[in-house]
């Protein structure tokens, strides 16, 4: 048969003289083919639908709640527990926050609420002379941490809050503030929580009497913390046998989050030192020169390594996601740098949902190693109220 006679034959002509065998093979082939094809183009693509799309988390199943927001969770390997703040309104008309407790047996995708941890509580502020009212308001309770300290026998879960009083005063907020704790060996039951202890303020005198009942004021720990005013956000991790926390510091004159300190115990936080101020306000801009807002930080742990994520903002937004960075030596705060350009770069980012952010926007994150790989997400979608989402992925992916 002639090359031109042989270019003239159809497909089934030329398949039905191949032999039997090697009609099979043909076959297994070309089903292998489309096979590889629905592959690539199908099953990655519902893949990637999936890791795209976060879950809302439903965590407090209460009515009257106006947003939850600030996560911090913590593990025993056995299950999680998470705090959060809940924000509501007061008859009075102003808004009331508490940290309410949720626990969850599997990777951190459903929550059960175990109940209010500390409490947001309606008071008369009262004078250094004990007896002349100063207003009428909220001790409001947010923003706080928890740790799993296997080695404190009794206290091994550690809750920490921040705790100050609000009458429609921020100057009023800011002189009644402390970061508070309570403690518990079975978490799981709310009437075996400690009571509430007052652990940390800024300096002596505050706040005043007859209110100055705080263990330890943090300026007296180092001369870098002379001129904070306020502590606010406590995040913690066990680190080893380490407890690691991270502060949000405030001074005076300035509204949002001058810098962002550590501390680290060694006796279970009876006693603590000061390790650094890995970020400040005035480094933002070479982070990313549109950057305005330090919104706080929270710590965590993911695969024996102790990350820092920084919820930042812009002229935009109060908070356009979480940036997180590695530590060059976490012994003394100081984080990571480009090693040619000396730059702070984040080792991961974690958007907003939303894009481009709400006003309030979000950016507070939280990992345990029990939510695998899984990221719980505080953000405003509607710029109205805060909720809190499952990010099917890890806050620092793997190379």
């Amino acid at each position: 048969m002639s090359a031109q006679e042989n270019e003239k034959r159809t497909a089934k002509e030329v398949f039905d003289d191949i032999p039997f065998p090697l009609k099979i093979v043909v076959i297994v082939g070309t089903l292998f083919i489309f096979y590889t094809i629905y592959h690539i183009i199908f099953v990655s693509f519902q893949t990637r639908e999936v890791e795209l799309r976060p879950a809302l988390l439903r965590v407090i199943m209460n009515a009257t709640s106006k947003g939850v927001f600030d996560p911090a969770v913590a593990t025993d390997g056995k299950f999680s527990l998470m705090v959060v703040t809940n924000a509501y309104e007061e008859t009075n008309g102003l808004f009331g926050t508490n940290v309410a407790l949720a626990v969850s047996y599997k990777n951190c995708e459903t929550w059960a609420p175990l109940g209010v941890l500390f409490e947001g509580r309606a008071d008369t502020l009262m004078g250094p002379d004990f007896k002349t009212p100063v207003g009428n308001g909220i001790w409001r309770a947010e923003t706080a941490g928890i740790v799993y300290d296997p080695a404190d026998t009794g206290r091994e879960w550690k809750a920490y809050a921040y705790r100050y009083f609000w009458s429609g005063s921020a100057p009023l907020a800011r002189l009644y503030s402390v970061i508070t704790m309570r403690t518990a060996s079975n978490p799981l039951e709310m009437k075996d929580w400690s009571r509430e202890e007052w652990v940390f303020a800024a300096k002596p005198g505050t706040p005043p009497a007859p209110y100055n009942r705080v263990g330890t004021h943090l300026n007296t720990l180092h001369t870098d913390l002379a001129d904070v005013y306020f502590y606010a956000r406590p995040s913690v991790a066990m680190v080893g046998d380490v407890m690691v926390m991270s502060l949000s510091a405030f001074v005076q004159g300035k509204d949002t989050v001058d810098r962002v300190i550590m501390l680290a115990s060694t006796d279970h936080g009876r006693s603590w030192r000061y390790l650094g101020t890995p970020l400040r306000d005035s480094e933002l801009v070479g982070i990313d020169p549109s950057l305005t807002r330090l919104g706080g930080a929270s710590i965590f742990v993911q695969e024996d390594v102790l990350y820092i994520s920084f919820a930042l903002g812009n002229a935009a937004s109060d908070a356009a996601g979480a940036y997180i960075f590695a530590f060059e030596d976490a012994g003394t705060g100081k984080l990571a740098r480009d090693a040619a350009t000396g730059k702070l770069v984040p080792v991961s980012e974690v958007k907003t949902l939303r894009q481009p952010p709400s006003k309030l926007g979000g950016g507070h994150i939280t990992y345990a190693k029990t939510c695998g790989k899984g990221t719980i997400f505080s953000e405003s979608l509607d710029n109205k109220r805060f909720d809190l989402f499952f990010l099917p992925r890890a806050p620092v992916p793997h190379k």
